[in-house]
């Protein structure tokens, strides 16, 4: 995939799909409906030199 560091990155998504998981138990509605949007971006980011 070529990740500058892809250990870092992978943690990060991690962590988001663990927040993912813990706000979707509280509500359908809220910063779990950003998942998609936020691991673009992780991975955007990731990838840029």
């Amino acid at each position: 995939m070529g990740a500058r560091h892809p250990a870092v990155l992978g943690d990060a998504l991690l962590l988001l799909i663990e927040g993912i998981y813990v706000t979707g138990q509280q509500s359908e509605e809220g910063p779990a409906q950003s998942a998609f949007t936020v691991a673009k971006l992780l991975i955007d980011a990731s990838l840029k030199a």
